[in-house]
């Protein structure tokens, strides 16, 4: 993994993850990034019910994936994961996953996140303490 993705994460690939010809189906990339964001955030600090309470709200607005090589069942796939460029309301997270016996990559992606006002469900500024806690964990 290289060395500027400090938080990964493991996954076993499941049987109901693949298709017919035993490879990975694409969609399930898209879970894998969910999977470790929602770990990322946790191990930085950030909790998404936390984040509800407090009158606030982190939507998706665009994910891509590269695939690079196919993934078959029960491998141990590495994923890394960090924060990428940081705007007024919006954030993107990027993704690497390797293939833990040989860490060949795989995939890579990213997605962008827009924070927003629960109660009018518009975009608004990332609060600071969200931005300090990604910033710290991103550069301890």
């Amino acid at each position: 993994m290289e060395k500027n993705f400090k938080f990964k994460t493991d996954i076993r690939v499941r049987y109901s993850e693949t298709d017919m010809a035993g490879v990975v189906n694409n969609i399930n990339f898209f879970r894998y990034f969910e999977i470790a964001r929602t770990e990322y955030w946790r191990t930085a600090g950030i909790i998404v019910m936390d984040v509800l309470k407090r009158g606030l709200d982190v939507v998706m607005v665009h994910q891509e994936c590269d695939y690079k090589q196919p993934v078959y069942f029960d491998e141990i796939l590495e994923i890394g994961v960090r924060t990428g460029e940081i705007g007024d309301s919006s954030f993107t997270i990027d993704y690497r996953i390797l293939r833990k016996a040989t860490g060949e990559e795989v995939a890579a992606g990213k997605t962008v996140h827009v924070m927003l006002d629960v109660s009018s469900r518009k975009p608004c500024p990332a609060p600071d303490w969200a931005r300090d806690i990604l910033l710290n964990f991103e550069n301890s």
